[in-house]
């Protein structure tokens, strides 16, 4: 007996992770968002890494998504990642897509808002919201845990998946 219900809570438990985790529509400060695109990142083609959601207050937008004033962004990881990772990758494709515009208060700024990551444990997601193309804030497990409110840095972080150089191609050409 203890050996069907270990069997039956292992399957529960696959079934459970197995579905993709990404809320059809997120409220943040009032405003509503929708789900309007997914992305699943793969490390050689089978292991998940994350799903990843795109939020807009409609999906309808048709403008390139760096220019998008209002985004939201959910990172739902199914694996543990160090905080190194997030602030690494940040660091390479943040200067790669944007080495000549880069002004000294935009990399001190960089600098500042990487420091905010931390280590993230599997099903722990990290939320990146443009809010009215002011300002940006980061989640964690929907605690606010950093914020930029240098408005040039809040648009260029984008650069990192949307850029010409993203961190993850598949992404960009997925919310494309």
């Amino acid at each position: 007996m203890k050996l069907i219900t270990f069997i039956a809570l292992l399957m529960t438990s696959l079934v459970i992770h197995a579905v993709k985790s990404m809320p059809e529509n997120l409220s943040i400060e009032s405003n509503d968002y929708y789900l309007c695109k997914e992305h699943t990142i793969k490390y050689a083609y089978v292991i998940k890494i994350a799903y990843v959601g795109l939020y807009l207050k409609d999906c309808n937008v048709s403008d390139d998504l760096l220019n998008v004033d209002d985004k939201f962004i959910r990172f739902n990881y199914q694996v543990n990642v160090k905080a190194k990772v997030f602030i690494d990758a940040a660091d390479e494709f943040f200067m790669k897509n944007l080495k000549q515009s880069v002004s000294i208060q935009e990399l001190d700024e960089l600098k500042k808002f990487n420091n905010f990551y931390q280590n993230i444990e599997e099903y722990e997601y990290y939320d990146l919201y443009h809010k009215q193309g002011q300002e940006l804030i980061l989640y964690k497990n929907n605690e606010i845990i950093g914020k930029s409110y240098h408005q040039s840095f809040s648009y260029k972080y984008f650069n990192i998946w949307f850029g010409k150089y993203p961190a993850v191609k598949p992404l960009k050409r997925s919310f494309s």
